[in-house]
């Protein structure tokens, strides 16, 4: 695949001529980082690289050191150019002209300029990547596998820019089917989407990439079924289906919106939300006739929610198939990964199937319990275990008085976990608005709304605006506070001396209930349907609850033994495993020495033997203990 059509070395090298006699540095320690030290050779000098991440700083690019960009303050601005290879390019112009230095004078933009290019270097070099690992597997390596299962699998492996994702998603495939499951590669170019968050013609160049992966498959496996969703004849879609689009749709734009919110924060958000609805429309005519010609007991996909997995997920539900499916949860979570055997991942229904059905004895669960109520105080007064997160920025104060009624606490506003799971309000906006005005209205309680401490860190990602929204609205109102992700404030200690805690999803929905706090849910969220919280049915049930509890007529639950379960296996919930969509590393080997490593049973059991992951990981947890 040739891509130097899409790339002027000549413009790269006008840009670099214009900073000769300066000090160059480039801001961007990663791939376009690689991609500019291939094209300008020996020709130019820099000085370094630069990276906001503390963990790059002292390692190299090349032969160069990445430093911090704080170094920059020193530098006179009139001596210096800085050019920006990093696709957070709006997030690193805010920061360098804070430094004094001026966009088209000190520093420069080169990522958008070339974007394409970058970006399809990045995947290329994954691709040959992908095919090395390939080409490491013996022909036969199927030859001698046993059939495990007369079930019929379906991975969908979907076209992503990104250039990781669906070789992720073939390796998995080629996984089952080394472990003797009858399993089917199902290629999905459905273009539209990947244009959206990337760049018009985005699904061409992806198809082009992934085609010359399918020419090895064939070659090396042709026992392989592969099928094409984009071959297939699109179906017209009924009322319903398309009244399901439009859900999909705003849900879809939420997510994009956070992750588009680092190059422009300016898009048009209702523009979005209308062209995922055409663009999903044409997508799901495809879908359900795939779902109209094929027969599976089971799928796996990446997700599970919004764009176009949304629409697996629907038509699967529809005709009873279960959708395993994954999420790598950020590279912050290295080689750990959330998978879920059905439902989407990051909403953690595997937690309600698991307390639910009685999968665990009594003699498990009293250890559970116990366990439980020593992890939580460690995570409440700010000492979390090792590999557990706490996202408290002080730790709690028993000293501290926060005199508010109510809480409610907001989850990462643009993650999946809390897309896609409202029912009696239409999305996290109308929630707010509707039920902060009744409680200020109807009620004389204080109320604190708490936007999640981990949001700060990912502000860039950030395109809601509720702080702005809520306080231009109710900061009049002397009961009405927003505590904003940055405020040093430990939300356990607000909590402490509350009355009522209002979650969305937020795991602080169940901790709050372990602290003896009437908590009120709205949405479908896994521990809504537990007796350990009140849940609301329609609007008028849920005011008519809040008002309720507030004048101290609902009691907190006293049964607790749910809430603990549900909080060690949400403390639990990521297999540990180099086999990640978020890293490579596991590109380096053969797939045969892939099926070995650890972690990949656990995988096998969630995808193919339809066992909750968290049934799963709490087994492993288990385990652990009886052995120490």
């Amino acid at each position: 695949m040739r891509i130097d059509k899409y790339i002027d070395e000549s413009k790269v090298f006008d840009h670099f001529d214009q900073a000769k006699g300066k000090k160059i540095y480039c801001f961007g320690g990663g791939t376009a980082g690689e991609i500019i030290l291939r094209i300008i050779g020996d020709n130019y000098q820099l000085a370094a690289f630069l990276d906001n991440d503390s963990n790059k700083w002292g390692s190299c690019l090349g032969n160069l050191e990445i430093k911090n960009p704080e170094i920059l303050k020193d530098e006179n601005p009139k001596e210096i150019c800085v050019f920006i290879v990093s696709r957070h390019e709006l997030k690193i112009s805010e920061q360098l002209e804070e430094y004094g230095l001026k966009k088209g004078k000190s520093f420069f933009c080169l990522y958008s300029l070339f974007e394409r290019y970058f970006r399809l270097q990045k995947a290329l070099d994954t691709q040959e990547e992908f095919i090395a690992f390939l080409n490491r597997t013996p022909d036969n390596v199927f030859e001698k596998v046993t059939k495990v299962s007369d079930e019929k699998i379906g991975v969908v492996a979907l076209s992503n820019a990104s250039g990781l994702a669906v070789w992720f998603d073939i390796a998995l495939c080629l996984l089952l089917k080394l472990r003797g499951y009858q399993v089917s590669l199902i290629i999905d170019y459905l273009p539209g989407f990947p244009e959206i968050m990337t760049y018009e013609g985005a699904t061409e160049d992806i198809i082009e990439m992934v085609e010359e992966v399918i020419e090895v498959l064939k070659k090396k496996f042709p026992e392989l079924e592969i099928i094409y969703v984009d071959k297939i004849k699109p179906v017209e879609l009924s009322q319903n289906e398309k009244e399901e689009m439009k859900k999909i749709a705003p849900c879809t734009a939420i997510s994009q919106l956070g992750h588009l919110g680092f190059r422009d924060r300016s898009m048009d958000r209702e523009k979005l939300i209308s062209r995922n609805y055409e663009t999903g429309l044409e997508n799901m005519k495809y879908i359900k006739g795939f779902f109209e010609k094929y027969s599976f007991a089971y799928l796996n996909i990446f997700s599970g929610i919004t764009e176009r997995r949304s629409m697996y997920s629907y038509f699967a539900d529809k005709n009873g198939i279960r959708v395993s499916n994954y999420d790598g949860a950020g590279s912050e979570a290295k080689n750990r990964a959330i998978w879920a055997n059905d439902k989407p991942c990051c909403h953690q229904f595997g937690i309600t199937e698991t307390i639910k059905n009685n999968m665990l004895n009594d003699k498990q669960k009293a250890i559970l319990l116990s366990e439980a109520n020593r992890d939580f105080l460690q995570r409440r007064y700010g000492k979390p275990k090792p590999g557990t997160t706490n996202c408290q920025l002080v730790a709690a104060d028993n000293k501290a008085r926060h005199e508010f009624d109510i809480v409610i606490p907001l989850n990462v506003m643009f993650d999946v976990a809390a897309i896609g799971l409202d029912e009696i309000f239409v999305n996290t906006e109308e929630w707010l608005m509707e039920t902060l005005d009744f409680i200020l209205a109807h009620t004389e309680a204080k109320v604190m709304v708490r936007e999640h401490p981990a949001q700060e860190g990912l502000k860039d990602y950030n395109c809601m605006g509720l702080e702005d929204v809520l306080k231009n609205r109710f900061q009049k109102n002397k009961n009405f506070y927003f505590a904003a992700s940055y405020e040093k404030i430990n939300t356990y200690s607000v909590i402490e001396n509350c009355k009522v805690v209002l979650p969305y999803s937020s795991t602080v929905g169940v901790e709050a209930a372990l602290m003896g706090k009437v908590v009120i849910t709205h949405t479908k969220c896994y521990y809504s349907e537990f007796d350990f919280v009140q849940k609301a049915v329609t609007k008028e049930d849920y005011f008519a609850k809040i008002a309720a509890a507030v004048k101290g007529q609902i009691k907190p639950a006293s049964q607790l033994e749910d809430a603990y379960l549900a909080y060690m296996l949400v403390m639990n919930n990521k297999i540990s495993c180099e086999f990640n969509e978020t890293n490579n590393r596991w590109l380096k080997g053969s797939l045969e020495s892939l099926n070995k490593t650890e972690g990949m049973d656990l995988i096998m059991e969630v995808v193919a033997k339809h066992q909750p992951q968290h049934y799963c990981l709490i087994l492993e947890y288990l385990n652990k203990l009886e052995e120490v």
